[in-house]
């Protein structure tokens, strides 16, 4: 195969008039960087790097590469099919092959009900069974059927440009001589063509906590036939311990309550509640853990609710499994409620409220008060109702569930996200409900999420994406956001959201803030972003685009690029962000 070279490209420039030149109207049209979220694009130079609508992919579980034959650009149709199908919100794509047409490929797309056949050779493919002439025939090259890029492009739906060593694809023009065009090509040139190879899993690391300049995070060992779990302490000199714990520690599920953090070990045949110091380096048992091990399941949750500490524990697989919630008492614990898997549970006095999922038989019926101090449970709500679950209708009329772990106690009120079952049209709202006498009240429009501020339900409309609150009651609603927010969360009186470039709640987005006491709304990312951090640290957003890295929203609105680098994972604490990277081992720390 021959490959391509950055400088022999860049001596050919538009390849067989194959490739979009300047646009005609370059003066009003937008930059490169307008539609960057909209597109895909692809270095001549491939290393097995993409950007996807905004975000940098490494696709190395197979290895790719572009050819080129007669001045044509010829690109394997599994990359294509790879590349097209990150974008959820159009479906995705499947090449069908079958051994015995050895020379013919079919791609499908059911969503955009679109089906393409090419045939190697052949200056004919089909559309939906509809011939069409192509300039170019598809070749086998080296075993791999090979597709003339911009034909197939164009089939896919999408439009080709060519940009100095870059391929783009998408379906909106853009200006390729503007500044901005210029200034951005060569970041996302120098990103994509960059030869460093993803830290692979074996090489993983996930962080836990820190405390002042210390870093508590798990590295994961691999073995022929198990993994190993060790919780390393890195200090701020950057020096590396592994901390040696007696037993077999499953840290995968630890959690970081105030100084300490909580993970379940195995000792002695006995298993146990263990809390590590962060700040003294000292290890205490914190209860026993009697009928239960390991292998049996896995750690669901830790929290800590009225001062005192809870454990959800799972048994079984994930279908047929079941949980149980103990509280930590005397050393030892004890079990406060059982549920198939909870959605979410919150205490007031000494009344435990919880929502059961239970997609595999009747979701409603499934929201419960516990009292704590006789060990009573009761069903609550309306019959027919499933509570702490959220309901969606895909456009193809498939339905499916997730769940809502908001519960609310207050003045004698539980609210809760909730639908009737029994209403095919209906979808999930805030419901305010009376445990005395089971009465409810629906208060809100259609709800994905929600929070109480105050004497006001804040909540995002699940039919149009805006932000929009109303009194306990259901009165005086009002509109806060007239934008979709996505990514949403409440810090004090202040909402922060993400807009999504593209109605996909994976793609990137800007993040705004909305004020409650004013109403204000501000953009706070000059960047888009693929999630952010807002706390009594300060906010922070991260980004994959072609100017990747950490950054930190200042006082006066200043984004400041802290990290310049492709960011895996973050995770927020009190002093900070722990962060992994994308090329480099190790856990790093950010202020």
């Amino acid at each position: 195969m021959r490959k391509f070279s950055l400088p022999f490209l860049l001596g050919i420039g538009i390849i067989g008039g194959t490739l979009h030149a300047a646009g005609a109207n370059a003066a009003s049209a937008p930059s490169m960087a307008d539609v960057f979220d909209q597109a895909v694009i692809i270095p001549f130079d491939y290393q097995n790097k993409a950007f996807i609508d905004g975000k940098k992919l490494d696709l190395y579980y197979s290895s790719y590469q572009i050819a080129e034959r007669d001045g044509q650009v010829l690109v394997p149709i599994r990359l294509l099919e790879t590349l097209f199908s990150q974008n959820l919100a159009e479906g995705r794509w499947e090449t069908i092959w079958q051994p015995k047409q050895p020379d013919v490929v079919t791609v499908r797309n059911t969503r955009l009900k679109r089906t393409i056949t090419f045939t190697v050779n052949s200056k004919t493919m089909t559309v939906n069974g509809e011939s069409r002439a192509i300039p170019v025939a598809p070749q086998k090259i080296e075993g791999r059927i090979m597709l003339p890029l911009r034909t197939a492009a164009e089939a896919f739906g999408q439009r080709i440009d060519w940009l100095n060593g870059l391929i783009v694809i998408g379906e909106k023009p853009f200006d390729l001589r503007s500044p901005e065009t210029l200034a951005a090509r060569e970041s996302i040139r120098d990103i994509l063509t960059d030869k460093r190879k993803p830290v692979y899993l074996d090489q993983q690391t996930t962080p836990l906590a820190a405390h002042g300049n210390t870093v508590v995070y798990v590295r994961y060992d691999y073995t022929s036939s198990t993994q190993v779990e060790q919780l390393v302490i890195k200090t701020g000199d950057g020096k590396e311990k592994q901390l040696k714990l007696e037993g077999k520690p499953v840290l995968s599920s630890a959690k970081a309550i105030g100084d300490e953090l909580y993970f379940v070990r195995e000792v002695g045949g006995r298993t146990e509640l263990t809390a590590y110091h962060l700040a003294k380096g000292t290890v205490r048992r914190v209860a026993a853990i009697a009928d239960w091990k390991p292998g049996d399941g896995w750690v669901t949750d830790i929290k800590q609710m009225d001062g005192e500490l809870y454990v959800v524990l799972h048994v079984g697989d994930l279908t047929m499994g079941t949980e149980a919630l103990y509280k930590v008492e005397n050393g030892a614990l004890k079990k406060a409620a059982s549920a198939k898997s909870f959605s979410g549970y919150a205490k007031s006095g000494s009344f435990l409220y919880m929502t059961d999922f239970t997609p595999m038989f009747n979701v409603a019926n499934n929201l419960y008060r516990i009292d704590l101090a006789k060990g009573t449970s009761e069903r609550i709500g309306t019959q027919g109702y499933a509570y702490g679950v959220r309901l969606s209708v895909s456009p193809g009329g498939g339905v499916g569930f997730s769940t809502v772990d908001t519960l609310y106690v207050k003045s004698g009120s539980l609210f809760v996200l909730g639908y009737n079952e029994q209403d095919p049209n209906d979808r999930g709202a805030v419901y305010r409900i009376n445990p005395a006498d089971n009465s409810q009240i629906r208060v809100t429009a259609p709800a994905s999420k929600f929070w109480l501020k105050d004497d006001r339900i804040v909540y995002v409309n699940d039919e149009t994406g805006y932000l929009e609150s109303v009194k306990l009651d259901g009165t005086e609603k009002r509109t806060l956001v007239q934008r979709k927010a996505s990514h949403v969360t409440l810090v004090e009186d202040e909402l922060y959201y993400m807009e999504l470039a593209n109605d996909n709640p994976f793609d990137v987005g800007h993040v705004y803030r909305y004020r409650l006491a004013d109403g204000k709304e501000t953009k706070l990312s000059d960047h888009t972003a693929v999630s952010y951090s807002a706390g009594k640290n300060g906010v922070y957003y991260w980004s994959d685009g072609y100017q990747p890295g950490i950054y930190r929203v200042e006082s006066d609105g200043r984004n400041t690029r802290l990290i310049a680098d492709s960011v895996v994972s973050v995770v927020p604490t009190e002093q900070g962000l722990l962060y992994t990277l994308a090329y480099q081992k190790g856990v790093f720390a950010v202020k």
